[in-house]
């Protein structure tokens, strides 16, 4: 378990921008935080978002479970495609 690299709702922390935020994470771009779920984009095309950790993972081996929802207001789902990067370097888009 890495803690530093695990989050969950309620989302309760506040940055000084009076929006949430999530500790020892960076969002930008379309990321909308709420108090129970994080949307990295609402449901129109060519739109993004992200979730960076700031924390090194610290360890030589892990396992990951992430979990997704895709929802939309459509009757088509519209979406770009969705990635996960590990690197190195530290990068915040």
């Amino acid at each position: 378990y890495l803690e530093s690299q695990s989050f969950t709702a309620p989302f309760e922390d506040v940055g000084r921008d009076g929006q949430r935020v999530v500790a020892s994470w960076k969002h930008g771009g379309n990321t909308d935080i709420h108090k129970s779920f994080i949307r990295l984009t609402p449901d129109r095309q060519s739109k993004r978002g992200y979730l960076w950790s700031q924390d090194n993972i610290g360890a030589d081996e892990f396992t990951s479970t992430l979990k997704f929802r895709i929802a939309g207001q459509g009757k088509k789902f519209f979406g770009d495609g969705i990635a996960m990067w590990l690197t190195q370097n530290p990068f915040y888009a």
